[in-house]
């Protein structure tokens, strides 16, 4: 169903269950789509990092191992990896010890492809940015405004929100410190 809403990208909002998202292409499909499950969070999320080229962005108040850990999602990132030497993964976080501590299949695949992907921690907090945001080549996005529910919303063309949410990350990346607890295991 086609509601008549519209975002800061002037684009008509889609729930994922009406879209068939193997015909959308990153940079070029217009619609907003609406997500409240976890599945449509990772399907929308996976599709986009496959059609990636050079980075996936994460930013937000910790890893979010759900959405992040899904192994299609795992899979999709692993691929960008190897198909694109190049490709960088980048997160920003608040802090990661919960993850890394649960032994989390995520922290080995990042690790594994260290130096290629970069995990800092946020030393300051922008009050305009709030929630949880990935970003893939710096075209489309996925935002979940409460970090702690999977329900929010995915452009696989938002520049207008993506030129946004790169500018509050930029600046906190800038002064972001390695994170301590994602660092490549040396045996």
């Amino acid at each position: 169903m086609v509601n008549n809403d519209k975002n800061s990208d002037n684009t008509a909002i889609k729930w994922v269950t009406d879209v068939d998202l193997d015909q959308c292409i990153l940079g070029r499909q217009s619609e907003l789509l609406a997500f409240s499950s976890h599945e449509e969070a990772c399907r929308v999320l996976s599709a986009m990092i496959d059609q990636a080229s050079h980075q996936v962005i994460y930013f937000g108040q910790s890893l979010n191992a759900r959405l992040l850990g899904d192994s299609a999602v795992m899979k999709s990132i692993s691929s960008l990896m190897h198909r694109n030497r190049s490709a960088q993964v980048k997160t920003l976080v608040n802090q990661s010890y919960d993850l890394v501590q649960s032994g989390h299949r995520l922290v080995e695949l990042l690790r594994h492809f260290m130096p290629a992907v970069e995990c800092r921690i946020r030393r300051i907090q922008s009050n305009s940015f709030d929630g949880t945001c990935v970003m893939i080549d710096r075209t489309g996005y996925l935002y979940l405004p409460d970090s702690e529910r999977i329900k929010g919303s995915a452009s696989f063309n938002g520049i207008g929100t993506v030129d946004k949410l790169c500018s509050v990350f930029d600046t906190e990346w800038q002064v972001a410190e390695p994170d301590p607890e994602i660092r490549p295991l040396v045996i």
